[in-house]
């Protein structure tokens, strides 16, 4: 084969591949805007400087599509906490990756730690209460980078 063939042929196979990644992450994409998340528990709770607890998360893929991105493809940066009212409490950082979603199921992350400043609670801390006594009191949104593009999912 000449080289002008093997050019040819590599320029080709770098087409398909950048096709087939193209509709992928268009298909991921659709997947990760439809993502839903929900509260399943809250533990550890702890006042100091600041309130201190753990939060189980189940992240649900309504979708009939899988995901599943080995490695830091997909990465759940930031969960950001806020009150019925909407007064945002705080932000956790659980960083976590290699994540794996089946079509029409759920995944549980649990223990994710959170900490909330008494500062960013302000005079809320009635409406705290409130909320470790029932975590449907508590809502949550969480910041998803996904092959380099960012998406927010509002629970």
């Amino acid at each position: 084969m000449n080289l002008k063939a093997v050019l040819s042929l590599g320029a080709l196979a770098a087409t398909g591949f950048f096709v087939f990644g193209k509709d992928k992450f268009s298909e991921y994409s659709n997947v990760l805007e439809n993502l839903k998340m929900d509260i399943k528990g809250i533990r550890n709770i702890s006042f100091n400087r600041e309130i201190s607890f753990k939060v189980d998360v189940q992240i649900s893929n309504p979708t009939n599509i899988s995901i599943d991105i080995p490695g830091n493809q997909l990465v759940i940066k930031n969960l950001h906490f806020y009150t019925l009212s909407g007064k945002k409490l705080g932000t956790a950082f659980p960083n976590i990756a290699d994540i794996n979603l089946p079509a029409n199921n759920y995944r549980l992350i649990t223990n994710i730690p959170v900490s909330l400043s008494m500062a960013e609670i302000g005079n809320n801390i009635a409406e705290i209460l409130d909320i470790i006594g029932d975590k449907d009191k508590l809502k949550i949104a969480a910041d998803i980078e996904a092959f380099g593009k960012s998406f927010t999912i509002n629970a």
